[in-house]
């Protein structure tokens, strides 16, 4: 029926989004809804279906008696959005109904209840905007709990908040915003599984970027959930001034560069830092006629530290006491690369010896300047050819050194490659101020080797490797392998790590795999482990069973995780989702988190 123009009215409806079988086209579709009516209102723009049934592969699954969507027409409105439901042992029965409210065009509020039988009720609220110079969005959640709800500590309350936003300034190239991570205490996030993040991080900016010049001004406070580490230790930037230009016009035929660093860093408990760095850089590269690329550098850095509260290094537990210390530090080097090339009738081959000379000062470690920065080094083929390993400004190298390494690469016209790089370094003494078992301590560091096989498109192999320069013991292992077949794929990886660079101290070794494999049809079959080879132990683990074709996405899945985190223990998952094409979906789960279905 057709009423006023604007309204139509259908009996006996069926409603899908799939196309129709290519073989029997007469045949049920994967999904459809059967309605006693349906009313289309063009001027409500809306969608109503009475005496609704919702039909799988042509069985009736669920019915409602009323429900409406908005029609095509409609970029957002005001209305429930896809329920979750979950259920596990700390929670209970839970289930969440998120309510979304289209205030304006740019600004809109999604308020979700989210019930519990065992943990109380939380409510969730996100608030997002769009302004004519940037955006922001706010997220939070909180629970009011007795006694027998709370089951970590006596709080009344438990909550968290999440924000951030960015914006354009006034002026072109400027743009600030902010970032805010805040919550009530250490395991809310975990228990209620919101999110598994070990640190928090509330700021603020300002940043210039333009096609050289990069200037950055924030304030920074953090925090940590993890029960192993004081607040009170963590830093406070207020401000963090970073700066950098590269000016177009050349000298000597190179490019130069200017870096500062301003840094004031706080601590409830523990040193006080204001630290200022400037930097000068040159580069410049020369290619010759017979292939060989030269690249030429050098570098002066000027410091000036003022500390509060540095303790000694004797043990007394005495400090410093207020301090000032500068240094002037700089490098100079050289980096020379000859490829040789060489054509086949079906591929190419690269031989590439590369080799780097540096040279910086004989300088020992001073005490009485801290390191913030500079804490840990992690010795591989991607710093190999840095002239300074260590990440920060605090700490720097010392003594000439030479670096030097072999690549060898082969590639095929039907899309094989293979490749492998070896390298190491010298130098004229021992370096004191890297710590034993970093691999570049002595006189000659560890030996850093590559290796890449794809002997096409669906196979690869890659390990990446640390041996130890003495004894060719393997200090480091990465290796990821990739099999892709008719059905399905495959992935292995696997890390080694000896007890010299393990964070614990202790020999660490882990296998992850994954695979996924088509059944028959749309049916797929997929796992997953994280396995402690070490110390024998199962990490995480999964299964799962998916359905996937143009119009439905069905996944049941079993999950094992053994994250033990104080009070909060291993669980089992159970996750069921359901999607529907143009409709949304359903999504149930024992961990709320990374399983549900967004809409």
């Amino acid at each position: 029926k057709r009423i006023d123009g604007t309204i139509m009215v259908v009996d006996k409806a069926i409603y899908t989004a799939c196309e129709p079988c290519e073989e029997d086209p007469d045949s049920a579709p994967t999904w459809r809804i059967k309605t006693g009516r349906t009313i289309h209102n063009q001027q409500t723009q809306t969608i109503i279906y009475e005496d609704a049934r919702i039909e799988l592969m042509g069985i009736p699954v669920f019915y409602l008696p009323y429900f409406s969507q908005p029609d095509t027409s409609v970029d957002k409105r005001s209305g429930f959005l896809t329920p979750r439901f979950g259920l596990s042992s700390d929670l209970g029965t839970e289930i969440s109904l998120p309510y979304f409210i289209n205030l304006a065009p740019s600004y809109d509020l999604t308020v979700t209840p989210r019930l519990t039988t065992k943990a109380g009720n939380l409510l969730e609220l996100e608030w997002r905007q769009k302004r004519h110079n940037g955006a922001y969005r706010i997220n939070g959640n909180g629970v009011w709990l007795n006694e027998s709800e709370n089951l970590d500590n006596n709080r009344s309350f438990r909550g968290n908040i999440k924000a951030d936003g960015r914006f354009s300034a006034e002026r072109e190239g400027w743009h600030y915003g902010f970032k805010v991570e805040q919550v009530t205490d250490d395991t809310f996030l975990r228990r209620y599984n919101i999110s598994s993040q070990n640190y928090l991080e509330t700021a603020a900016y300002l940043e210039y970027l333009e096609d050289r010049n990069f200037i950055n001004i924030r304030a920074v406070d953090y925090d940590t959930t993890l029960a192993s580490i004081d607040n009170a230790t963590l830093s406070s930037l207020a401000p963090h001034i970073q700066m950098e230009i590269v000016p177009e016009r050349k000298i000597a035929d190179g490019h130069l560069s200017f870096t500062a660093d301003f840094m004031s860093m706080t601590r409830v408990k523990g040193v006080d830092v204001m630290r200022g760095i400037i930097e000068t850089g040159w580069t410049r590269y020369v290619h010759t006629d017979n292939g060989q690329s030269l690249k030429f550098f050098a570098n002066l850095q000027s410091s000036l530290y003022a500390t509060e509260g540095l303790p000694k290094y004797d043990g007394t537990g005495e400090t410093y006491g207020n301090d000032t210390r500068s240094q002037l530090r700089g490098h100079i080097g050289m980096q020379w690369n000859y490829p040789f090339v060489k054509y086949g009738t079906a591929n190419y081959h690269i031989i590439e010896p590369i080799a780097q000379l540096v040279l910086l000062p004989n300088t020992k470690n001073d005490p009485r300047i801290p390191n913030e920065d500079s804490r840990s080094v992690d010795f591989d083929s991607t710093n190999l050819f840095t002239p300074e390993r260590f990440t920060g400004y605090d700490r720097h190298e010392s003594g000439g050194r030479l670096d030097y390494g072999l690549r060898y690469m082969m590639k095929s016209d039907k899309g094989r490659q293979f490749s492998v790089f070896a390298g190491q370094s010298l130098r004229n003494r021992k370096n004191n101020l890297f710590r034993p078992g970093s691999g570049l301590d002595g006189t000659k560091s560890d030996i850093v080797l590559d290796f890449s096989l794809m002997p096409n498109a669906k196979y690869s192999f890659d390990n990446r490797l640390r041996l130890d320069k003495s004894s060719l013991e393997i200090v480091r292992s990465e290796a990821d392998i990739f099999v892709q077949f008719a059905r399905g794929y495959a992935r292995l990886g696997y890390v080694f790590l000896d007890e010299r660079i393990s964070s614990d101290g202790r020999e660490r070794e882990e296998l992850r795999a994954s695979a996924s494999t088509k059944v028959i049809n749309n049916w797929w079959l997929d796992g997953t482990i994280r396995q402690d080879m070490f110390r024998g132990t199962r990490l995480h683990s999964g299964i799962g069973i998916t359905y996937r074709d143009d119009c439905l996405y069905i996944r049941l899945g079993l999950t094992q995780d053994y994250t033990r985190d104080r009070n909060i223990g291993p669980s089992n998952g159970f996750t069921l989702q359901l999607h529907l094409k143009t409709l949304g979906g359903v999504a149930t789960s024992s961990s709320m988190l990374e399983n549900m279905l967004e809409n």
